[in-house]
């Protein structure tokens, strides 16, 4: 442990594979964002085909509801994103790398719990409502490119910030803390 406080004390350079986890992190920002303007300036023919068939009182409803919750969605994910990344990368907080595995994780499985649901309540799916656009439009998300590209990011992300060259870095900080306080 003497050896990672020398070569990663507080003042040594970060790791490559740490700066190349900060720079996905904003990157993954960046396509959220691009997604967000993409999707009020030019959405989907499917997701246009999809409010076509909703009752003519409620298409402007659902589609400012998306606007707005796509646009709030975007936000928290890219705090999340950044705030623990931050945390993780700069500040060495270990349990900030451990929240962004599990959210990570537990985000790419809410789309097919949301459909499971739905499909519990309603087995024949022929009945379209705002909560069955949300589940076919998470569904129809994985047919994307654009969505691969988000996915392999935060696995290059979680890889990196969890590599063996990243492991003495995160580890330093509970070592100089541990120091600081015996002292």
């Amino acid at each position: 442990m003497r050896q990672a406080l020398q070569t990663y004390g507080e003042r040594q350079e970060m790791p490559l594979v740490v700066k190349a986890f900060s720079a996905l992190g904003a990157l993954l920002v960046v396509i959220w964002i691009y997604h967000y303007v993409a999707f009020i300036a030019f959405p989907s023919e499917h997701y246009i085909s999809m409010v076509a068939k909703l009752p003519t009182e409620i298409r402007d409803e659902t589609r400012h509801y998306d606007v707005v919750t796509r646009g709030v969605s975007t936000l928290v994910w890219s705090v999340i994103v950044l705030l623990f990344g931050w945390l993780a990368a700069f500040r060495r907080r270990n349990w900030a790398r451990w929240a962004l595995l599990v959210i990570f994780v537990v985000a790419e499985l809410i789309p097919f719990v949301a459909m499971g649901v739905f499909y519990l309540d309603d087995p024949d799916i022929q009945r379209i409502t705002p909560y069955s656009l949300f589940a076919w439009e998470e569904l129809a998300a994985y047919a994307r490119p654009g969505n691969f590209v988000v996915a392999s990011i935060k696995i290059v992300m979680l890889f990196l910030i969890y590599s063996p060259k990243a492991r003495p870095w995160m580890h330093a900080f509970k070592a100089h803390a541990r120091r600081a306080t015996a002292s």
